[in-house]
């Protein structure tokens, strides 16, 4: 046994206690596991699907960081996939929307990109295979929990090999709002997100330059999911 894997299906139908209790128990299995075999043994969210009101739209994008940051820090994952990566449309044309990032034409002339793949990469495309997650918080002036979403504010960092630092933040409250990245190491930062207004037209933001103590600091707009990279 290498990895231990959970689905989740409807996260809205559970009460967020309790979702985040039973993530937590995947979490302390992996944990238990590894002490008793003297090996580290990892956890996995290998399916998510299937909400009432998600069809490739951005509220299934916001849906799928929210699960992803949740997975993260209450099951402490390292490989997060979604139910399925490409489907054929319902109708001709696309017309209708899916589950999967990636649609495909009936007629297998088409692929169209849905905004649930501009959400998702705003991960998987800055994050890859080698890069260690960092304790990464919001620590001041922080609105206090949603019982449905959470956390209002939810950071997730990571480290390259190389020691290069990534940020995803999710600013999951209806009014844009500037946040501050504390701690974060010198360097130059690209900005680049997503947001309702702009769901398939990720908006690439000034490059920041910080030096050592700095904030790096940037007005989300709602809903947004930024990713700050370092060069």
């Amino acid at each position: 046994l290498g990895l231990i894997s959970c689905h989740g299906y409807d996260y809205s139908s559970l009460t967020m206690p309790t979702a985040f209790a039973t993530r937590n128990s995947v979490r302390t299995l992996a944990q238990n596991l590894s002490a008793s075999q003297g090996r580290t043994i990892g956890t996995a969210m290998t399916e998510i699907c299937c909400h009432s009101g998600w069809s490739g739209n951005y509220s299934h994008a916001l849906g799928w960081a929210r699960d992803i940051y949740w997975n993260m820090t209450e099951a402490d994952i390292s490989v997060w996939e979604p139910l399925s990566l490409m489907f054929t449309c319902g109708q001709a044309g696309c017309t209708t929307g899916g589950q999967s990032p990636v649609l495909i034409d009936k007629d297998l002339q088409r692929t169209f990109k849905l905004a649930i793949y501009y959400g998702l990469r705003q991960f998987s495309h800055f994050i890859r295979p080698g890069y260690q997650r960092v304790s990464f918080a919001c620590m001041q002036n922080c609105p206090p929990p949603d019982p449905t979403i959470g956390e209002i504010v939810k950071p997730l960092a990571f480290k390259s090999p190389a020691g290069k630092i990534v940020v995803v933040v999710i600013n999951d409250q209806a009014a844009a709002q500037a946040i501050s990245l504390l701690s974060l190491p010198a360097g130059i930062y690209d900005i680049t997100g997503v947001d309702p207004t702009t769901a398939q037209a990720p908006v690439t933001y000034p490059t920041q330059t910080i030096g050592a103590g700095q904030a790096l600091t940037v007005t989300f707009p709602a809903r947004a999911i930024l990713t700050f990279a370092q060069r």
